[in-house]
């Protein structure tokens, strides 16, 4: 889903998106494990071909950065405020 008032590169709202399927994979597999495999091998594609923003996100999620203190809480807002100002090219 594109949002037009994006500020960060593509890759940094996909590596959240990552984050975010697989926080939801790790429930889809308690309830049907096969379902919940191929949505944790989707998340991690996401979140291994931006391999930097993965980084960094994860790093600000383990800070609290922003006043966040797990992922079901962080989303492009947060994302946006979190990074606003970082060099596009990562």
């Amino acid at each position: 889903m594109s949002t037009p008032n994006r500020k960060l590169p593509a890759g940094a709202y996909e590596s959240l998106r990552g984050f975010k399927g697989q926080s939801a994979a790790a429930i889809h597999m308690i309830q049907d494990r096969a379902k919940g495999k191929v949505a944790l091998v989707e998340a991690q594609k996401l979140m291994a071909a931006n391999p930097e923003w993965t980084s960094l996100i994860y790093k600000a999620l383990m800070a609290g950065t922003g006043g966040i203190v797990g992922i079901d809480d962080a989303d492009e807002d947060w994302l946006d405020r979190v990074f606003e100002g970082h060099p596009s090219d990562v």
